[in-house]
């Protein structure tokens, strides 16, 4: 599930829906989110982006409890799990 959270994420910076840079930065499952630098209205088109790929529906508030990418991760895969 990582690769498809960063693949979204790379995905949304080429087409700077998120800050740019984040197409080429290195990214990891421990990488933060809040190093990120993405808005509030940046974090909903990431979780729509998610949820487009990976088949799922996850509640708005959950990027908000989510430290790290790899947090992220393991919540889309629990929605899979459903």
């Amino acid at each position: 599930m990582i690769d498809l959270v960063i693949g979204a994420i790379r995905h949304l910076a080429e087409r700077r829906l998120i800050p740019a840079d984040l197409a080429s930065r290195p990214l990891e499952g421990a990488t933060a989110l809040d190093e990120l630098g993405i808005d509030s209205l940046g974090k909903l088109e990431l979780l729509s982006e998610i949820e487009e790929r990976a088949d799922v529906v996850l509640s708005e508030g959950l990027i908000h409890g989510m430290r790290t990418l790899d947090d992220l991760s393991r919540a889309v895969a629990h929605a899979k799990e459903r």
